[in-house]
């Protein structure tokens, strides 16, 4: 996914301390997802295949919106969260991170839904 408009928004994701500076750092889900929480009548809902992250609990948030968002084909989800402090900037590192992540596991032939993913995170900074 090297192109001209990828790269700035890759640069303003890796380069802009704000998100990061800004939020208290912890230990967080890493990959939440929708398929990753448990939710029964009742009962407290519990989190499966945690994935351990030191990161902002915005950027579980983050990445949480990029699972039920971009990944799943849809944006309109992505406005529930734009009150969130970073949003747009922790959602370029959540994109990015999958991308890093699918390319590592399965090489990046098999990489369309995060390279659309992607594409469509890109599209909904920019606007």
């Amino acid at each position: 996914m090297d192109s001209p408009r990828s790269r700035p928004a890759c640069r303003r994701a890796l380069c802009a301390p704000e998100a990061s500076a800004a939020a208290t750092v912890q230990l967080v889900h890493g990959d939440l997802s929708h398929e990753n929480v448990l939710i029964s009548e009742g009962e407290a809902p519990g989190f499966i295949d945690f994935t351990p992250f030191w990161a902002p609990a915005e950027f579980a948030g983050a990445m949480f919106a990029n699972w039920i968002g971009p990944r799943l084909g849809d944006v309109v989800v992505l406005d529930a969260f734009s009150d969130e402090p970073h949003f747009r900037q922790l959602l370029l590192r959540a994109s990015i991170r999958m991308l890093l992540v699918v390319s590592e596991l399965r090489g990046v032939e098999d990489w369309r839904t995060e390279r659309r993913a992607a594409e469509l995170v890109l599209s909904y900074v920019d606007r």
